[in-house]
């Protein structure tokens, strides 16, 4: 088998795991167990393709920051304007105004409440959620105290890709 063969099965196995939503099902692994290369061929080319996904995971968390600033503007942008038709209204001394396309009217919004003192609301209005120190719970266990509900987990292993 020629390289060129080789590079395109294992590339044409990848696509399977991509189309997989990255899952390696028992028949893309027999799959690419089966692929008639070298083992360094075929790390070589999971590792190229886990660089890629990486870079397009990367590319997305920052189009998603770009978006997110975006859409932060755009509703700063009609919280403004919002205030500046109500103040019209109120200068207008008007409740409403009907124009061509749309209508207004200023209202009132339902009570809401605002807590002004936490620490002074009677316990049945107050939601605890316990978080467990993790940081200190590893601290007593590294130390040979036994902290019930908690145990260390064995180190996994990790893949580093240079």
């Amino acid at each position: 088998m020629r390289l060129y063969d080789m590079a395109q099965d294992i590339s044409a196995a990848l696509d399977r795991v991509d189309e997989a939503e990255g899952e390696i099902t028992p028949e893309l692994a027999f799959d690419l167990d089966t692929l008639d290369a070298k083992l360094e061929d075929k790390i070589d080319a999971c590792c190229g393709r886990i660089r890629g996904w990486d870079l397009e995971a990367k590319a997305i968390r920052e189009e998603e920051q770009r978006l997110a600033k975006r859409r932060k503007a755009l509703e700063n942008k009609q919280r403004s304007l919002r205030e500046y038709v109500m103040h019209c209204l109120d200068i207008a001394q008007k409740d409403a105004v009907k124009g061509l396309r749309f209508s207004v009217r200023v209202g009132t919004t339902r009570p809401s409440v605002q807590v002004v003192d936490a620490s002074a609301l009677p316990e049945r209005f107050v939601e605890l959620v316990p978080k467990p120190d993790k940081a200190a719970i590893k601290a007593a266990l590294d130390a040979g105290e036994d902290v019930p509900g908690a145990e260390l987990n064995a180190s996994k292993l990790s893949l580093t890709i240079r």
